[in-house]
């Protein structure tokens, strides 16, 4: 009985990380100009994004952002390419440019 239930608790879990990921990619994308996000990327809880004064955020896809991160772009912009891994509590704030290349792990300080 033990199995069952932490199968059906994996099951739930990963079905709200899915919902979570697609809901956050609409939201973003729609609501906020600059703002482009790619297929399967994945969100933690509590991510604040603000794209303003003409800022462009960019991420590619397999990108993972962990809980509780910020990502601010003011006049700049922010590409976030393949595979990249944003940890726990990271912020990451742009006024002119960052590029943050493919395969790469950021966390926080």
């Amino acid at each position: 009985m033990r199995i069952i239930l932490r199968k059906l608790g994996s099951i739930i879990n990963n079905f709200i990380i899915f919902f979570r990921s697609k809901f956050y990619r609409f939201i973003f994308s729609t609501f906020q100009n600059g703002i482009k996000i790619d297929k399967n990327v994945k969100f933690g809880k509590n991510i604040n994004i603000r794209v303003t004064d003409g800022g462009v955020l960019e991420i590619m896809k397999g990108v993972n952002i962990s809980s509780n991160t910020s990502i601010i772009v003011k006049r700049g912009n922010i590409k976030i390419f393949d595979n990249v891994f944003i940890g726990n509590g990271s912020i990451i704030v742009s006024r002119k440019s960052i590029l943050i290349g493919k395969n790469t792990l950021v966390s926080e300080y």
